[in-house]
């Protein structure tokens, strides 16, 4: 069972408890520590945890049946796509008989037959399959195809009014805030250093080797009595939980980008995507002495355990050098800033970024809309301001606040339009929708607004999928400008970019045949500038330790093996 669901149930217990009133007024961590240790049911569910994740014999057979749950799954998939549905409903089936019940594939399974139960006609069939892959955990954020699944199966049963009820239930899911819950963190907090503890003196030789009292004799703060057993094991659990509490603040997140392929492309021609990965969080303490700043001097890496930190740009002697602690100005606005630090770190940020105007401007451009005039971006503070209008950022002229909200509701009706023809690998038609939300968006919203550059981006793809890679290219381009514009041109999502770019060229480069043509030298002379930028910015940013670099290495050797027959 997963941990999350085990603190979950123990929350909704406690929560409605007296011990929550009794543990919000507890100062101390061997004081809470204790408290929960001496309740039965967050000592009954962390060891019935414990026990199910190590034992072995369970942990195979369910491994077992997951696998053939899997394979089930991917044949469905498969049978699916080639629109055998009758096919794809048996395997989807038993994929549902193996899936293990602790096993998210147990409800991805039902649902996937509900699909293909929809495209049988059987519409009641598939009702029911919405309803129990819900009941049974299907993930929340995915919930709104299946309702909007249930509601046209409500429609061809004539049932209107059920309908109406599945779409409202729809927007709510999608219009609902996923914020979490402050005593819900907490509380994973105090049972993950619980689980700790047990796992400690249940699955290893921790308490038998290591001698508490000894390594303790010297500590200055150290005041308990270790006794018993049972005092060991609240000072340890009380450790833990201090040393978790404390990384929240001083903890450095280690990330790892990797690349993966992009779901949009139903694995006919791979194109594959950066993606940045929080896999650890570590303690550092040079990197803690160094203040924050929206606008960091400096830029982190990793190297297996130890952290790299270089300069961005010129320090000057006696100059402070600052880190960054997540809130960047490039990627948030300010008053969202303000309150990550405030939240996490309990400070007032008062650095360059947060103090100086400017820097607001440079982040909301691009989510602006188009000045009439100059085409420049337009401030959109209207609510916040209590105006009726809009002013340029660039020449300052007003401009109606809805302006452009016709324009902009059609462009949105295109890319879901779009979105649904790639589904159904209708190509042409998904380019013919995106191609005219495009131009609406153009005429609609600032030439960098991340809209645009998401819209060029997503045309991109499908010009991938179809193999059409000159057209890809030239999409790409336009939307690594726009990147530029946003993150800088030395930032690592240039260099993403640039990959995924770069991927494109190769593909094209290998698959053409017409070697001659004027076409294929550009392409060739813009891989290797491309690929030569990509490393100057990893060189630049990180260095040849990061996976990028190592990427990049070998598309170079595929490249100069292509150039061996040209003089270019």
């Amino acid at each position: 069972m997963d941990w999350f669901k085990i603190t979950d149930t123990l929350n909704g217990i406690l929560t409605t408890s007296l011990l929550n009133d009794e543990i919000r007024n507890m100062k101390y961590e061997n004081e809470l520590i204790s408290r929960l240790l001496h309740n039965q049911e967050v000592m009954q569910f962390v060891s019935y945890w414990l026990k199910d994740l190590y034992n072995t014999k369970n942990e195979r057979k369910q491994q077992k049946n997951l696998e053939k749950s899997t394979a089930f799954k991917l044949s469905g998939n498969k049978e699916f796509q080639s629109k055998k549905y009758a096919a794809s409903l048996e395997s989807y089936t038993n994929s549902a008989i193996y899936a293990p019940s602790s096993s998210i594939n147990l409800s991805i399974a039902i649902a996937n037959r509900s699909a293909s139960l929809f495209y049988m006609d059987r519409w009641q069939d598939c009702i029911n399959d919405i309803n129990l892959a819900i009941k049974l955990g299907y993930p929340e954020n995915l919930r709104y195809k299946l309702h909007l699944r249930a509601a046209q199966c409500y429609l061809k049963l004539g049932n209107k009014t059920s309908a109406v009820e599945t779409v409202l239930q729809m927007h709510s899911i999608l219009n609902e805030p996923n914020i979490s819950n402050e005593t819900k963190g907490k509380y994973l907090l105090y049972f993950t250093a619980i689980m700790l503890m047990m796992y400690l003196s249940k699955y290893t030789d921790f308490f038998k080797t290591i001698n508490l009292k000894e390594c303790l004799k010297f500590y200055n703060d150290f005041n308990c009595d270790l006794t018993t057993e049972d005092d060991e094991r609240l000072y340890v659990s009380s450790l833990l939980l201090r040393h978790i509490l404390q990384l929240i603040c001083n903890g450095h997140a280690i990330t790892k980008i990797k690349a993966v392929v992009n779901n949009t492309c139903y694995n006919k021609n791979k194109v594959f995507i950066q993606q940045e990965d929080r896999i650890a969080t570590a303690i550092y303490p040079s990197a803690s002495m160094m203040n924050h700043s929206c606008d960091p001097n400096i830029i982190n890496s990793f190297l297996g355990q130890f952290l790299i930190t270089k300069a961005t740009r010129d320090i000057a002697a006696g100059e402070e050098v600052f880190n960054c602690y997540g809130a960047d100005f490039r990627r948030m606005l300010r008053q969202d800033r303000q309150e990550k630090m405030q939240s996490q770190y309990c400070f007032k940020c008062n650095c360059a970024a947060c103090l100086a105007p400017e820097y607001e401007d440079i982040l909301k451009k691009f989510t602006a809309k188009k000045c009439p005039e100059c085409n420049g971006p337009l401030n959109d503070d209207c609510a916040v301001l209590h105006r009726s209008s809009m002013h340029c950022m660039d020449c300052g002229t007003a401009v109606y606040e809805n302006i452009y909200d016709f324009t902009l509701r059609q462009a949105k009706r295109y890319f879901e339009k779009a979105e649904i023809c790639i589904e159904n690998e209708n190509y042409d038609e998904a380019l013919d929708k995106l191609k005219k939300c495009l131009r609406l968006r153009k005429d609609a919203l600032y030439k960098y607004h991340d809209d645009i550059a998401d819209t060029m981006d997503f045309i991109a793809k499908v010009y991938a999928i179809i193999g059409q890679w000159l057209n890809s290219i030239s999409y790409l381009e336009h939307s690594i400008v726009a990147i530029e514009e946003k993150y800088g041109p030395w930032s690592i999502e240039v260099c993403n970019e640039i990959n995924k770019l770069t991927d494109i060229c190769l593909e094209y480069l290998q698959e053409e045949s017409n070697t001659s043509s004027k076409f294929y030298k550009n392409t060739l002379k813009k891989t290797r500038r491309y690929l030569n930028r990509a490393q100057e910015i990893i060189d630049f940013t990180y260095g040849p330790w990061n996976e990028a670099y190592h990427e990049i290495a070998v598309k170079r050797e595929i490249l100069s093996s292509i150039l061996k027959n040209f003089n270019v």
